[in-house]
Order: C-alpha cells, then structure tokens, then sequence
C-alpha cells in the first residue's frame, strides 16, 4: 500500500512544483515569494528523503521526531504560501501533508 500512496503523493507534489514554477513567469505574480517556495519545496525534499535512514539505519528516533517536525513546519509553510500562488497547487500539498 506504501509505494501507490508515496507514488500518488510524489505525482501530485511534482506537479505542484511545476504550477508553483509556471507562475513564476507570470506578469502579475511576486517573483520573490515564487522562488522561495521552490527553494522550501526542495529543502522538504532533501528532509523527506533523508528521514527513513535515520529513522530506521540510525535508530536515532528521537532526532527522527524533531526532524518529522521540522519537515511539517515546511510543509504547512509551502501549503500556506502556495494558496496567495496556486490554489490547485496548495490543495495538491495539502494532500501530502495529510499523507
């Protein structure tokens, strides 16, 4: 079940970043605000990526817990960010949020 969920999840998050990125070249968008989303969006990546080695190589669960929530905080950050960008977009990281 975990591979079509985290499947689903990447698919939807992928194409948010490229919403998010699309509008970028928009005339009436805040360039600014675009280009930190797409770096909050890659540091959640890297975030996303590295906690199952720590969780589960490293056994450091406490730390994996404080990472969990660091990656949260981003998240509800890049769903915050996006509604003044893309609302299809933030309703596309919401989904990744409740995953």
């Amino acid at each position: 079940m975990f591979p079509v969920v985290w499947t689903i999840l990447y698919v939807l998050m992928g194409l948010a970043s490229y919403m998010i990125w699309s509008a970028e070249h928009s005339v009436f968008r805040d360039h600014s605000n675009v280009r930190n989303w797409l770096i909050v969006y890659g540091l959640s990546l890297v975030f996303n990526f590295c906690w199952s080695p720590v969780f589960f190589n490293l056994n450091w669960f406490w730390f994996a817990f404080v990472w969990l929530l660091a990656l949260w905080g981003m998240i509800i950050y890049l769903v915050i960010k996006a509604s003044s960008i893309s609302m299809a977009a933030m309703w596309m990281m919401v989904v990744y949020l409740l995953g």
